[in-house]
């Protein structure tokens, strides 16, 4: 007697039949693509960027890198600021008016007396850098100078 509605079973599942088109088909894919890349090399131009840099040697530790607690001591401890290095390299971008930072030096870090130990210089944020403002850029002023009523005043 024959079972009628029963199916053979399948040598492969759905999963295996899957895996095996992606295995045909990703070889193909890396051929179609290195022959594109060939083709289209111009839009991949690396992009480069002319930044100037210059070296700041640390004024905490005269750009040696280590601090020694007292005259003629031999230990010798990293510097706090340039963290053992001995200076900082500063970015400057084209097309921006920047200094270095007048509080920090271009450092980035300060000793903090009063804390006992460095941290970053709240001027510049860090970088070492701070931007020129234009004189169109800065406010505007009425002349009164604080403490000088009369100077912004119109004359009788």
């Amino acid at each position: 007697m024959k079972i009628v509605g029963r199916r053979p079973p399948r040598l492969f599942n759905n999963a295996q039949i899957l895996a095996g088109i992606l295995m045909l088909m990703l070889p193909l894919a890396a051929i179609y693509q290195s022959f594109w890349l060939s083709d289209n090399r111009n839009l991949f131009t690396p992009l480069v960027l002319r930044v100037q840099s210059e070296r700041i040697d640390c004024p905490y530790c005269g750009g040696l890198g280590t601090l020694r607690p007292a005259p003629g001591a031999t230990n010798v401890m990293m510097c706090p600021i340039c963290f053992g290095v001995g200076g900082h390299y500063v970015r400057r971008l084209p097309g921006r008016r920047e200094v270095l930072c007048p509080a920090c030096g271009g450092m980035g870090r300060l000793w903090d007396a009063d804390m006992g130990y460095a941290r970053y210089c709240r001027r510049c944020g860090g970088r070492g850098l701070i931007q020129v403002l234009e004189a169109a850029e800065l406010p505007a002023d009425d002349g009164a100078a604080p403490g000088n009523e009369t100077a912004g005043a119109a004359e009788p």
